[in-house]
């Protein structure tokens, strides 16, 4: 997940199995830390009737589709500027 100063935000994946590649645009959740630049949470990004959740302080991808979950991973996610 990439993004700036703002909330908004993209995302990149590609699938394992045959290498095709989503391109999502969703928000950031910052915690609430008091000041003007606090570490962000969570990325949450939606596909039609998926939704993409990077959660940064467990390292996980969730991946959640018609209310169910059909992906749960662990992983390590990179800034798109790196």
């Amino acid at each position: 997940a990439a993004g700036s100063e703002g909330n908004d935000v993209s995302y990149e994946g590609v699938r394992k199995s045959d290498g095709a590649v989503v391109r999502l645009k969703g928000k950031a959740t910052k915690s609430d830390c008091g000041q003007a630049s606090c570490a962000v949470m969570s990325y949450k990004f939606c596909n039609h009737n998926a939704t993409y959740i990077i959660n940064n302080v467990i390292s996980n991808l969730t991946v959640v589709v018609n209310n169910k979950i059909v992906l749960s991973e662990d992983g390590k996610w990179k800034n798109g500027s790196e």
